[in-house]
């Protein structure tokens, strides 16, 4: 930089340099201004002008001007030091000067941080003719002295030396600017009281932070209980912080609801990021269930879905509604019950239009795609529950699938869960003989009139005693009797048959238990049928017709429940009382 020079005075010695401010001592000792007095004695004298560098171009030369020196302190607070110190400033002329461009540099002391001492970055902030003892964090700029300047700031010399302390201030991030000189925000919290509740126990609000990422305060607050609506009902519900937002929200939520929570929710302790502004955090409330927290709507729910199941090809309709953002578990399920339209059931053969009633609900798909009919209960699945029966919620989605009977009558309960009873048939074989081709039984009809097997069983030949003689005879099956016989029932003896007998294919009714029938066995005469019991049977009387007053003997038997046919007379003869003296002789 071009700079003017002065002339300061003269000097019988050649100087060979631009004096300073400050170097006033070092002019010649015989230096005399224009106009001062010289003396000649025995020779000539040679001056040679002597030049001083002028900083304001005026004059006079800064060297023959008073000048003032700026000193820096160092200033170290809490037992920490202090190096890279800029050197001073000497021999600097009254006026505006610039300090140095260069910062000294602080250890690091340990700042109280939430009650926890946490060595921290100290940074120069700046110089001050007033020395301080603190370290200055965000938010404190007005309580830096008034005539603070930064490094290279400028400083006005008037009559005296200057001496400038060192100002520190702490830096959170260790890198800078020191926080005191950055602007600094708040983040305010408010309690956002939801349907006339009050709120209590609020976090301070946390004052002078620096632009960033800020955790909030752990300090959670507390809501009043207010009324919940229940099915109609208002319930005195507890409800809990879910968390803040910036966004004020005027709703208390509820399971399921998440994802409706503000986009910008954290719960508390969560981070905010401070960018130019303040930050105002709203309370977010939530319905807890179970009065203990977490609340509802930070809890995983899950939901109840209802599965028709339509079984055959039919329909069903009247389909409870899905229950949705359960929390884990025991859940009632819904009392309404679907309904299935009828479909066709194998009947003996037969296709027959059949009321199909709901029987209750399985999650297991695999084992209710079947209609159940009587006495298939211990096939229902193991889970199965009736309509409004309770369901265990763990981690999953609970699936319900409609399990469905069959309704004989159409009424219902469904035949499944509706005592059932069993038809046995017993062969009940007679004088040794084995019986064959049995009826099945018939098994889980409900209570009422059944109709029996029209399959009649088979019995082997018997001996049976003719007239003395063994004679191998056909047993035909006659019927079915509740009452055991230990007979093979003959012509004439029809009275002689149980009461309660019937034929293949009749009726029976059952009341409240199984009902065992034992087969009825009769001769057969001719081997052909039907049985000789069931058929008409006759007599052939003998009478003995005494002639004149005679007597007769030795009658025949009469021979009683023949079926129609050729039947021989046997061969007892009957015998006449003589009449008159003479002999009188049967003749046929």
């Amino acid at each position: 930089m071009s700079t003017v020079v002065l002339f300061v005075g003269w000097s019988q010695t050649q100087t060979n340099y631009i004096f300073a401010a400050g170097e006033r001592d070092s002019l010649p000792a015989d230096w005399i201004p224009a106009g001062g007095n010289v003396d000649i004695v025995d020779a000539d004298i040679t001056l040679y002008a002597i030049w001083g560098w002028s900083t304001d171009g005026d004059g006079p030369p800064d060297v023959l001007r008073d000048s003032f020196n700026i000193y820096y302190e160092g200033n170290a607070q809490q037992g920490g030091t202090v190096s890279n110190m800029p050197t001073d400033q000497l021999h600097l002329l009254p006026g505006t000067h610039a300090t140095r461009n260069q910062e000294p540099t602080h250890t690091n002391v340990d700042r109280d941080v939430d009650g926890t001492d946490v060595s921290t970055v100290v940074l120069f902030v700046g110089w001050s003719q007033t020395p301080t003892n603190h370290i200055f964090a965000a938010g404190e700029r007005d309580s830096l002295p008034t005539d603070w300047i930064p490094a290279g700031g400028n400083v006005d010399i008037v009559d005296a030396d200057i001496t400038l302390y060192a100002i520190w201030g702490w830096s959170t991030d260790g890198d800078g600017p020191p926080d005191v000189l950055r602007d600094s925000f708040n983040i305010y919290y408010e309690g956002n009281a939801q349907q006339g509740g009050t709120v209590s126990n609020m976090p301070a609000d946390q004052l002078h932070l620096l632009p960033g990422t800020h955790a909030t305060r752990n300090q959670e607050p507390t809501h009043t209980n207010v009324d919940r609506d229940v099915d109609g009902t208002d319930v005195s519900t507890v409800v809990l912080f879910v968390g803040w937002s910036q966004t004020q929200t005027n709703t208390i939520f509820a399971a399921g609801e998440r994802d409706s929570l503000p986009t910008d929710w954290i719960p508390a302790g969560g981070n905010v990021d401070i960018v130019d502004a303040d930050v105002t955090l709203y309370a977010i409330w939530g319905w807890s269930t179970d009065g203990d927290g977490p609340p509802d709507v930070l809890r995983d729910s899950f939901n109840i879905y209802y599965e028709g199941n339509a079984q055959q090809g039919g329909t069903v309709s009247n389909m409870p509604a899905d229950q949705l953002h359960l929390l884990p578990g025991t859940h009632a399920t819904r009392n309404q019950e679907p309904t299935h339209t009828n479909v066709d059931r194998d009947v003996d053969g037969t296709d027959v239009s059949t009321v199909v009633l709901f029987v209750g609900w399985s999650q297991t798909q695999t084992q209710t795609n079947h209609i159940f009919a009587a006495g298939e209960r211990d096939s229902l699945p193991t889970d199965w529950i009736p309509a409004g029966g309770d369901v265990d919620i763990v981690d999953a989605d609970v699936t319900l699938y409609a399990i469905w009977g069959w309704s004989t009558d159409g009424d219902g309960p469904p035949d499944v869960r509706r005592d059932s009873f069993n038809i046995y048939y017993e062969g009940n074989a007679q004088q040794g003989g084995t019986v064959s081709n049995m009826p099945a039984d018939q098994l889980n009809l409900l209570p009422g009139t059944h109709a029996t097997r029209t399959q009649e069983p088979t019995h082997t030949n018997v001996d049976r005693d003719v007239d003395g003689t063994d004679v191998s005879t056909v047993v035909l099956f006659v019927g079915w009797s509740q009452t055991q016989t230990n007979h093979i029932f003959a012509a004439g003896e029809r009275d002689s048959l149980p009461t309660d007998w019937i034929p293949a294919g009749g009726d029976v009714d059952i009341v409240d238990a199984d009902v065992t029938l034992y087969a009825i066995w009769v001769w057969s005469t001719d081997g052909d049928g039907p049985p000789d019991v069931l058929r008409d049977s006759f007599n052939i009387y003998y009478e003995g017709n005494a002639q004149q007053g005679g007597t007769v003997s030795n009658m025949p038997t009469d021979q009683l429940h023949l079926l129609p046919g050729t039947h021989g007379l046997g061969s007892v003869v009957p015998e006449h009382s003589d009449v008159n003296n003479t002999r009188v002789l049967f003749v046929g």
